[in-house]
């Protein structure tokens, strides 16, 4: 979906069939703003679209594309970032005010295929204590439905966990062959953890600030309600 900066009003949505990291999916879109003679484009990607050959095509492109791409923390290089700034980003240099949040940030260059591009490491503090209150707890509530089942194998096992637990946290639930009991995935739960209150926006621009970066970054979360309505009367 493409929407007007100043009004927020959309200008135009399409849907593209297949996989949403193929490259092709990307350059259809971007085929309507050139057509469009659309200026001042601003793309803002989702974690998904994270792909090598997308964001060199994004750069690359003539029309002079500012892209912000989240990157996911499926990426070693995102969990090798947030490792090595995590210390830094507590550090009160960091610190500014986002609306009503305390937010913290550091900028970090990063390299793709040559391309320079930077990083920004953003971190929220009550976010972060807010899911390590609520994470646990939830935990031990599946942990606890699921005590009493005994299964014979790890196959057993994860047919359970796939249809029994939400998909989003059936990732840190594991069978222990001596129990034979499905538990809590330890090493996955610490790697969740580490990365509580953290997430990297990437941009290609030097020029544009941590608000800036915030307030688009946000504002995709208003184009994709707008998107959902319009399919709801397509």
């Amino acid at each position: 979906m493409v929407c007007c900066q100043n009004r927020g009003l959309p200008c135009f949505y399409n849907t593209f069939p297949g996989s949403i990291v193929d490259v092709s999916t990307l350059k259809n879109l971007l085929k309507y703003p050139e057509e469009y003679k659309l200026q001042d484009f601003i793309l803002i990607m989702d974690g998904g679209f994270f792909t090598t050959s997308n964001i060199l095509s994004i750069v690359n492109s003539p029309m002079g594309i500012t892209v912000l791409q989240p990157v996911s923390f499926s990426l070693k290089k995102t969990k090798e970032l947030v490792s090595q700034h995590a210390k830094s980003l507590r550090n009160t240099d960091t610190t500014f005010r986002y609306n009503e949040e305390i937010m913290h940030r550091l900028s970090v260059p990063i390299c793709i295929e040559n391309q320079q591009f930077t990083a920004h490491i953003f971190f929220n503090e009550r976010v972060e204590l807010d899911q390590r209150h609520h994470f646990p707890p939830t935990l031990l509530d599946i942990e606890s439905e699921h005590k009493t089942g005994k299964f014979d194998s790890q196959a057993d096992a994860q047919t359970c966990i796939d249809l029994e637990i939400p998909e989003k946290l059936s990732a840190f639930f594991c069978w222990d062959a001596s129990s034979k009991a499905i538990v809590k995935n330890d090493a996955k739960i610490k790697e969740n953890i580490a990365k509580l209150g953290y997430f990297i926006i990437m941009t290609y621009s030097q020029d544009m600030d941590k608000q800036t970066i915030l307030h688009y970054y946000r504002d995709k979360d208003k184009v994709e309600k707008i998107f959902n309505s319009s399919k709801e009367f397509s």
